[in-house]
């Protein structure tokens, strides 16, 4: 059964959301964090201070959640991977490489991207960029890793924390060069290429 499309008013209301966090990470990375106020991610972005406010609770929020749209798009992406036939005859560990490139060329679409980075980076508390058992990310690295062990297609020798640390650390390193080339690589053939020959080395040799 494939699952239902999404609804004019939720892309809509992603859209949105997407639209706000472009613009305020955008603004925290121009003129920092304290120096700016709903107000004037209201006029850059083009929607009203409602508008934000029915989305978000605060600015502090609006950073925190940054990554929103992309859990968003990996539920989606994962729930096609499990449910549509299309993806029927891949296995397990075919559907964990699939995933891993899916989330590489999402990321690379969201263009505050870099400014999560960096306004992570400069701001530690903060954690956007953390892949915390609340994320979906982790959840779906979980999900895939369950049915890769009960194939026996992935490593008996890593945890599944390891594991998920090890996939971080790969999405992480390609996306962080993507960002200093420019985005002038094709992300889905780069991470095809990762996903072929790097992620391979997880797979079980027994």
């Amino acid at each position: 059964m494939n699952p239902k499309p999404i609804g004019k008013r939720k892309q809509q209301a992603r859209e949105t959301r997407r639209k706000i966090v472009n613009c305020a990470l955008r603004l925290f990375n121009e003129h920092g964090f304290e120096n700016v106020s709903i107000e004037m991610i209201s006029e850059n972005a083009g929607v009203s201070v409602g508008a934000i406010y029915h989305h978000f609770k605060s600015k502090e929020e609006i950073a925190a959640q940054s990554l929103v749209v992309l859990d968003e798009d990996y539920e989606i992406f994962l729930n096609d991977l499990l449910t549509d036939p299309k993806y029927s005859t891949l296995s397990a560990f075919d559907k964990l490489k699939e995933f891993y490139i899916f989330v590489q060329v999402k990321s690379s679409e969201l263009d505050s991207v870099n400014f999560a980075y960096s306004y992570d980076l400069k701001n530690r508390q903060a954690s956007i960029l953390l892949v915390s058992e609340e994320r979906t990310l982790y959840r779906g690295w979980k999900k895939l890793i369950d049915m890769c062990r009960e194939e026996g297609s992935i490593s008996p020798e890593l945890t599944d924390e390891e594991l998920i640390r090890l996939l971080t650390y790969i999405s992480r390193g390609l996306l962080v060069d993507w960002l200093l080339k420019e985005g002038k690589q094709d992300m889905k053939e780069q991470s095809r290429l990762v996903a072929d020959h790097l992620l391979e080395g997880l797979r079980s040799r027994k």
